[in-house]
């Protein structure tokens, strides 16, 4: 379903947990790279479906349980290109200005309402589902007062995903006196909560406190898609998770049926996935073997 600005009478039912990725086809370091292919071969039998980034994110984000609505939301002009991308994993599509990203949030969220949102972008595709279930879990446990952003430290780059409240966010459509929202406030979404700790109500946690430390030292892993240097890097990482059998192999994914269960039979899901691609990481020289 693609909603670009839609009107009052289309708007979806509220839940509580929604993600919403926000993917562009225009970057300036790496053009296109949502769509630049991702993995090993498939088998002849599957020549026809390849996967690329874009298909990982997407995959990879499904693997919850207690999200309930997952939309795409990209400008204006990539609409037609992601749409089909979007209908495979059983994402909404959304679109909206290019340039103020918080803008697109502030309008999809007049769509498709949601208590809470998890932030995703189309260049890391690791951001795990079973990671947001994690933070759920934190979340209804642990804060009572229902904060305004949640995240987890320590987390590898490009692996994280950012929880905000909808109410928090909208309130910059309408700013208070004395709040001056810059340029890379409209770019990156979140960023004028993180400068105005007295205005919003900021939680986050250690990934090695909350686990052990066996996982301290994660963060110095960079899993995200910014440069070519990032692209051989991950395509090596992909190939042998799949050769190891930490990720699947494209045909056992590349339908237009959502994923259903986090992790998928027999593969990774977080936290384990976190420490076994460290292991192909160190084995391909990325990051010593004992990280700071």
């Amino acid at each position: 379903m693609v909603a670009p600005f839609a009107p009052v009478a289309s708007v979806a039912s509220r839940v509580d947990y929604q993600v919403m990725l926000q993917v562009r086809l225009g970057s300036r370091r790496l053009p296109r790279k949502a769509l630049l292919p991702l993995g090993g071969a498939v088998s002849e039998a599957d020549l026809a479906f390849r996967p690329c980034v874009l298909d990982w994110v997407l995959y990879h984000l499904r693997q919850s349980r207690r999200v309930q609505r997952f939309v795409l939301l990209c400008p204006y002009g990539d609409v037609s290109t992601l749409a089909p991308y979007a209908e495979r994993h059983g994402f909404e599509l959304f679109g909206g200005p290019e340039q103020d990203v918080l803008e697109r949030f502030c309008c999809a969220l007049q769509s498709y309402p949601a208590r809470y949102c998890f932030r995703a972008t189309g260049d890391n595709p690791l951001a795990h589902g079973s990671l947001s279930d994690f933070m759920v879990a934190q979340l209804e446990r642990r804060f009572r007062d229902a904060p305004d952003l949640y995240r987890i430290e320590g987390l590898p780059y490009g692996f994280a995903v950012e929880l905000f409240r909808s109410a928090a966010l909208l309130r910059l459509r309408q700013p208070e006196p004395g709040w001056m929202l810059e340029s890379e406030d409209r770019e990156h979404v979140t960023r004028f909560l993180y400068r105005r700790p007295q205005d919003f109500a900021l939680r986050h946690d250690s990934l090695s406190e909350l686990l052990g430390p066996d996982f301290a030292g994660l963060a110095s892993l960079r899993l995200t898609l910014d440069t070519a240097q990032d692209y051989q890097f991950l395509q090596q990482l992909f190939v042998r998770s799949q050769q190891r059998g930490i990720l699947p192999s494209a045909p056992n994914w590349g339908t237009a049926e959502p994923s259903v269960s986090a992790g998928g039979p027999g593969f990774a899901c977080f936290p384990d996935l976190l420490p076994a691609l460290r292991d192909i990481a160190i084995s391909l020289g990325k990051i010593p073997e004992s990280p700071e």
